[in-house]
């Protein structure tokens, strides 16, 4: 925002032109994407960073990682014991009130090992099956909660064990959600307790 104090407010300027202003080219952040190529019934347009041009090839690797799960792996054998998922407790006092405790934390090795445990149990009872379409082949597994500790464990153990996730959002309204559980034919859905009852109204 520009601004003088004579005369008021003159005019806008987004952070991106005014760090674009101020900062060396490789400490400037990331513009706005730019939307490429016609946009496809019942998808999405491709979105894409607005430094690249239209046929730049996209970034294949960081640092020589090439996925999330490489990043996780690293990270687990670099600093093992280092503070990872921070999680706080609800406490409910006598009057009804809602106070949270200290960070109780894990480290990269104990959410690893969760989310492995949880990777094997999946792939040893075949709960996210082949699917096939003209996309190719997938396995997918639902993943419906709010944000907490048990969402990024579900999360990493399906990176883990080369399971797409679909999250579900109480956002998209029933009717998203039961197009996309019909879509993808999800056979199994990590979610909270919340949630059963919604998931059970749909599929019934």
């Amino acid at each position: 925002m520009i601004h003088d104090a004579n005369q008021g407010i003159e005019g806008f300027i987004s952070f991106n032109e005014f760090a674009g202003l101020l900062l060396p080219q490789e400490a400037r952040p990331l513009q706005c994407g730019k939307f490429i190529g016609e946009k496809k019934e019942g998808e999405t347009r491709i979105l894409r960073n607005g430094r690249l041009k239209d046929d730049d090839p996209l970034i294949d690797n960081f640092r020589g990682y090439t996925c999330l799960k490489d990043i996780l792996e690293s990270n687990v054998k670099s600093s093992p014991s280092k503070k990872f998922l921070g999680t706080r407790a609800k406490i409910v006092g006598e009057n009804g009130a809602v106070t949270y405790g200290e960070y109780q934390w894990k480290t990269f090795q104990e959410v690893y090992d969760s989310a492995h445990a949880v990777a094997s149990f999946l792939i040893k009872h075949d709960l996210c099956p082949k699917v096939i379409n003209d996309e190719g082949a997938f396995r997918f597994v639902g993943l419906y909660s709010k944000n907490r500790e048990e969402w990024v464990v579900s999360d990493f153990a399906s990176m883990i064990s080369g399971i797409t996730t679909v999250t579900l959002y109480d956002t998209l309204g029933n009717e998203s959600i039961d197009y996309t559980l019909d879509q993808t034919q999800i056979r199994t859905v990590f979610l909270s307790s919340d949630k059963i009852r919604n998931i059970s109204d749909l599929k019934a």
